[in-house]
């Protein structure tokens, strides 16, 4: 089964540990003990929903400040295709390590919070993955549950992304923008009913589907 390595980039608090967790669950790539784990932690914390972040747990350190400082791989899978997340840090005095993460990705996920929009943070990452050559960009602009599933303020960061890009003569061989909560799931593994005005595909339909063919050897 084909393999495809996938960077992640996001600043803090834009949700990437629980979009993996949300992949993970989705794909059904927790193990038991792990579902567990996250309801145990979900309920003693109050909430009336699974916590997927917990997922991605890593250190004592991490946990206890709430933040992820180094590179982790996580595995996962669907009948088409395996995957790898290079799963990055997301503070800025981190971001060095996404380097690391990214340089042998064939394709990165770029969360941005859709009440946030384009941040330096942002640009900082397409910088690191143009200067990698990283060929499939997918921007997935998060807790768009908190913006009340808003088409406008969708549609104006995807403007203001294209159009630094554009300026700043990137050129990805794939670029897609998708609309989602990692929180809720919308669009993630499931088409989103909140979101009946979007039309593509979603996250992991678009990861399935990504070329793993070298940009090279198709233009030749």
């Amino acid at each position: 089964m084909e393999l495809i390595k996938i960077a992640t980039a996001g600043s803090v608090d834009d949700g990437k540990s629980t979009l993996i967790g949300r992949l993970l669950y989705e794909t059904q790539s927790l193990k038991t003990d792990q579902l567990a784990h996250i309801r145990q932690k979900s309920e003693a914390r109050g909430f009336d929903y699974l916590d997927l972040s917990l997922a991605t747990d890593g250190l004592l350190t991490e946990r206890e400040q709430g933040i992820t400082i180094d590179v982790s791989n996580i595995f996962f899978s669907t009948p088409k295709r395996r995957f790898i997340i290079a799963d990055s840090p997301g503070h800025v005095e981190y971001t060095r390590n996404m380097v690391t993460g990214a340089s042998t990705a064939q394709a990165a996920i770029l969360l941005l919070d859709g009440r946030k929009g384009m941040i330096e943070q942002t640009k900082r990452h397409l910088y690191i993955t143009q200067m990698l050559g990283i060929q499939h960009l997918v921007f997935a602009i998060n807790k768009m549950d908190l913006i009340d599933f808003n088409q406008n303020m969708f549609e104006q960061i995807k403007q203001d992304i294209t159009r630094w890009m554009e300026a700043a003569e990137a050129q990805p061989t794939t670029r897609t923008f998708v609309p989602i909560s990692a929180l809720k799931g919308d669009n993630v593994a499931q088409p989103s009913s909140n979101m009946d005005w979007y039309k593509g595909n979603t996250l992991l339909q678009v990861l399935e589907d990504l070329s793993t063919e070298d940009k090279k050897e198709q233009e030749n």
